[in-house]
């Protein structure tokens, strides 16, 4: 494993982590729970919310059990990109799917649940409240998986 790759993973994960429990401090600080804060009339607002399960509430409750999930994934994960990807991309979603996944691990171990404060309605539907390392979980996902399969389609072709 090259030390740069190892560096660069383990820095933007840092730096997602960073930006994530920042983003959560700051909406802990500045916003009352449950109250709408508005930023875009009909689209945006900053409501906090504490979440005690995963996306859309799925496992509420099960705290122990996310937070095992979430350390063997990330485990899984980290392995997979420093030992197995040999890609600069793979290394970067990678990354960023592991810094959203500590994220909201700390906040699962901190407190028990999530801090959620980002509010959209998207052509009507209130969609459920999120953070940060949500988004960076679903980037991360949605990056990492085309950065393994162009992996592996291109050992087939070698």
């Amino acid at each position: 494993m090259k030390k740069s790759k190892y560096f660069l993973f383990i820095g933007l994960a840092l730096l997602v982590v960073l930006i994530d429990q920042f983003s959560k401090a700051a909406a802990v600080t500045y916003l009352d729970e449950y109250v709408r804060n508005i930023v875009i009339k009909d689209f945006f607002s900053l409501t906090l919310v504490f979440n005690d399960g995963a996306a859309w509430s799925l496992f509420s409750g099960r705290t122990l059990f996310l937070i095992i999930i979430t350390v063997v994934v990330s485990l899984l994960t980290i392995y997979q990109i420093l030992y197995k990807s040999r890609t600069k991309f793979a290394t970067i979603s990678g990354s960023i799917f592991v810094g959203g996944i500590i994220g909201n691990l700390i906040d699962r171990i901190e407190t028990g649940r999530v801090i959620d404060f980002l509010d959209f309605n998207i052509f009507g539907y209130n969609f459920p409240i999120f953070n940060l390392a949500d988004t960076f979980i679903f980037i991360g996902v949605i990056t990492l998986s085309i950065a393994l399969y162009l992996e592996e389609r291109n050992e087939k072709d070698d």
